[in-house]
């Protein structure tokens, strides 16, 4: 299995991704992250990579410099029929064509314990549908649920 994870951190919390990575290889991930990450466009490179993985995580951070990219990164996921799960800081505004999505947890760093609880219900949730849901969501929640969890922490901590 494979997951593509986009981000939009300052350089100070970029060492959440490696952490980030490591959790999700502890489930059987390859984890692979954007290409050029301080170019603010999209490349190919970057749609060929989500693509061919089988979960997308994108996370917006209100200091991270490519939110716009990330987005468009996330809508190219949903498109392409990925799973997908977005976290976005609470200060940071989206498009509006992601304001109605599913499937994006809200964070906010210094009370993590919101976002935290909100991921445990879509864990329980995917478990509890897991014949009646989106296959897209129930696995996407399912195996990348803990490693958010972390990440939210990891994000918390000042």
């Amino acid at each position: 299995m494979k997951a593509f994870v986009s981000y939009s951190l300052n350089d100070t919390d970029e060492y959440v991704i490696t952490i980030l990575a490591k959790k999700l290889q502890e489930q059987g991930f390859y984890v692979s992250a954007g290409h050029n990450l301080h170019f603010p466009d999209t490349n190919p490179e970057s749609l060929a990579q989500i693509r061919t993985s089988d979960l997308f995580i994108g996370i917006l951070t209100y200091n991270g410099q490519i939110n716009e990219r990330v987005q468009h990164e996330w809508l190219y996921a949903q498109e392409a029929q990925k799973s997908a799960i977005l976290m976005v800081e609470w200060n940071v505004a989206l498009d509006e064509e992601l304001n109605n999505s599913q499937n994006i947890v809200r964070f906010n760093r210094q009370n993590p314990d919101r976002a935290i609880e909100s991921i445990h219900r879509y864990i329980d949730g995917a478990r509890q549908n897991a014949g009646l849901a989106d296959k897209n969501d129930v696995f996407a929640w399912i195996l990348a649920g803990m490693a958010l969890i972390k990440l939210v922490r990891l994000l918390s901590k000042n």
